[in-house]
């Protein structure tokens, strides 16, 4: 069976060229990589490549096809939380941000209707439909942006499976098949996110665990040590979250008030604080440099092609298992700390705020955040920046009372042992493959 696998943002997903290799030594299986140009030397050479362009839709049809769809296209249910994602970006803009607001309600009034299964059977691919004619099955990821390339492949006959690459996608975008695609997640609450967003039926989903996770678990399977420049003292790990600039000016104050308490509850340990890698405006992490028990994490992605490189993903894991908890207002990382096996401490309590900046309350009740993280029975989740010493104090002791959280987080995927997963991910996914696949013999 020659399966065609579309790749994309390949310079965050380091986990998915390690997919990749695992894929490769499935038997029965001849694995086909579309990629675009651009992207192409982050892929293995021995393997079977065929290079796609990108495709703006320049001509009217498509155009007005993309236009009809951005403004009546389904979106997830509740659709706050993508409306959300909107905001953020309009916050970002720097001129024309009146045309953007009208634009932006304009949009919210408008009935929903059109899905993006009918979008793409409307669009026409400019993609030569030779370079897909002798795949038997298609295999993407979300998010869902290459539309000449899936409208190209939705419109043959072939089945098509759609990874989810992230925990957090159900409710972040609208470009989600509701017929055509046969979605493959980390676990069953993954699926249940599909099945509430867009009512995807459970025949639609199949559970095979998170290449993100497993990465990890192959790293630090390894008996990696941590080597942080502040190794020889305990310390807690701070990960930011926020990649907006204004979100990011709160996170630092919600840093200070923890440094500020760990000084008083916990001083033999110092506070190292990871900046979000992708945030333009850093400058807003100046005012930390002068705080004496924080330091930075050394992680950069200045001069980097691949900006989640493996040595990244390598050093984060270090960090994460050296630490004594890990501290975050709602990122990845306290997933990825959890299926370490650390104490993870979830802030959403609202720093002192000023007329200047917002109130990241608005940030915590996105869907996903109060679905996986969001739970007071624990007393990780602070709420109150009053209860961040208890907290810190508990950290500082290691009081088994923080124990049951990181169990609690570890439900999102399904399996925590590297080997499973990875045998979900690549057995598993070739089974799926195989039992929809009926039109000739495999």
């Amino acid at each position: 069976m020659k399966v065609g696998f579309l790749l994309d943002y390949l310079k965050f997903r380091v986990d998915i060229l390690e997919l990749v290799k695992g894929f490769q030594q499935q038997e029965g299986i001849e694995l086909v990589l579309f990629v675009e140009k651009s992207q192409a030397h982050w892929v293995d050479p021995t393997c079977t490549i065929r290079i796609i362009e990108y495709y703006p839709p320049t001509n009217f049809h498509n155009r007005l096809i993309l236009l009809f769809y951005d403004l009546f296209g389904t979106t997830p249910t509740p659709p706050c939380f993508f409306y959300f994602k909107k905001r953020q970006m309009l916050q970002k803009a720097n001129s024309g941000k009146f045309k953007l607001w009208v634009y932006y309600w304009f949009r919210i009034l408008l009935p929903k209707f059109l899905s993006f299964d009918q979008m793409l059977s409307w669009y026409r691919p400019f993609v030569n439909k030779s370079i897909v004619a002798d795949i038997d099955v298609f295999l993407v990821l979300t998010p869902h942006e290459q539309n000449d390339f899936l409208a190209l492949i939705a419109q043959t006959d072939k089945p098509i499976f759609a990874y989810q690459h992230s925990w957090d996608h159900s409710f972040k975008f609208k470009k989600i098949s509701t017929n055509r695609f046969h979605y493959l997640t980390w676990g069953d609450l993954l699926s249940e996110d599909l099945q509430t967003a867009f009512s995807i039926p459970p025949s639609q989903t199949s559970t095979i665990g998170s290449s993100q996770l497993a990465l990890l678990n192959k790293i630090s399977s390894n008996n990696i040590t941590n080597e942080s420049s502040s190794n020889s003292e305990p310390y807690i790990y701070f990960v930011a979250a926020f990649g907006y600039k204004a979100a990011a000016i709160q996170e630092v104050k919600l840093v200070k008030e923890v440094a500020k308490r760990m000084e008083l509850h916990a001083p033999a340990l110092k506070l190292v604080f990871r900046q979000y890698p992708l945030l333009r405006d850093n400058d807003v992490y100046q005012e930390l440099q002068n705080i004496e028990n924080l330091v930075f994490d050394d992680y950069s992605i200045d001069g980097k092609d691949m900006l989640l490189s493996y040595a990244d993903v390598e050093h984060r894991v270090k960090m994460i298992a050296g630490a004594t908890a890990v501290f975050h207002a709602g990122t990845t990382v306290g997933l990825e700390a959890a299926f370490l096996d650390r104490n993870v401490v979830y802030l959403c309590c609202q720093p002192e705020e000023d007329s200047s900046t917002l109130s990241l309350s608005a940030y915590w009740k996105q869907y996903h955040l109060k679905r996986y993280y969001y739970n007071t029975n624990f007393p990780n989740v602070v709420t109150e920046i009053s209860a961040l010493g208890a907290v810190i104090q508990a950290v500082a002791s290691k009081d088994d009372v923080l124990n049951g959280y990181s169990t609690y987080l570890r439900r999102v995927s399904q399996e925590t042992n590297y080997a499973k997963i990875i045998h979900n991910i690549n057995d598993g996914m070739v089974r799926i493959l195989k039992n929809n696949y009926n039109e000739k013999k495999i």
